[in-house]
């Protein structure tokens, strides 16, 4: 009876190595169409577009829509790194980079933002709205916070008078060109609807004044002609 049992256990044994052989090359498989997965997606992600250059009259234009924005210095960065602070749960030291030759470490509480966004970011001596006083502007400054340095800040749309969203960070497109001037990143990817508006109405009060001048132009001329006739007919008279 005991060689009996010693044989089944051996029997189970064989059958259960397959199995586990099985088990493992498809668990190869899996790790291997995941990484392809992840391969794909990083080939597959979107490149930045260049922003076709303005012309002097939407130059023109767009200067007259940011006046209400309270920032300069302003850009796009990219969220290269990010991780948990390790003396605070609710803090994360992010990687943000503005297209330029340094990474800038930031120290954040936003919860939402990801790596790879494209965010508004404020660098070190950039300007945004003075929220303790109120009223102007205050220049961004190197701060430690819990221990770790921290140089620039991300910003909400509201902080930079561009909407009215002050709970989450200004993110924009991912073709949008690190280093771009958010406000003008804004307008011309988030909201064009904004600067064609401002065109149309920049159009209208153009032709507007154009017709104005024509008017002018035209009654200078009919009264000329009306002078030159009574002073030929008083001529003719004497």
């Amino acid at each position: 009876d005991d060689d009996d049992e010693e044989e089944d256990e051996e029997e189970e044994e064989e059958e259960a190595k397959p199995v586990v052989k099985e088990k493992e090359k498809k668990d190869k498989k899996k790790d291997k169409k995941d990484k392809s997965k992840g391969k794909a997606v990083e080939e597959e992600a979107p490149t930045e577009k260049p922003l076709p250059p303005l012309t002097p009259e939407e130059q023109k234009v767009m200067k007259e829509v940011l006046k209400k924005s309270v920032f300069q210095g302003v850009v796009v960065g990219l969220v290269k790194g990010l991780e948990k602070h390790p003396k605070a749960n609710d803090l994360y030291i992010l990687t943000v980079t503005d297209g330029g030759f340094t990474e800038a470490q930031v120290v954040t509480n936003n919860k939402l933002v990801e790596v790879g966004h494209k965010v508004a970011f404020a660098p070190v001596g950039s300007e945004v709205a003075d929220e303790e006083l109120g009223v102007g502007t205050t220049t961004i400054k190197p701060v430690k916070l819990k221990g770790v340095n921290s140089a620039g800040m991300l910003c909400s749309g509201k902080l930079l008078g561009l909407n009215d969203d002050a709970d989450r960070v200004l993110t924009l497109p991912p073709t949008c060109p690190v280093g771009t001037d958010v406000g003008e990143a804004y307008i011309r990817l988030v909201k064009p609807e904004i600067l064609s508006e401002a065109r149309e109405k920049a159009e209208a009060a153009r032709k507007k004044a154009e017709e104005a001048a024509a008017a002018k132009k035209a009654q200078k001329e009919a009264n000329a002609a009306k002078k030159a006739e009574e002073d030929a007919k008083k001529a003719a008279e004497g």
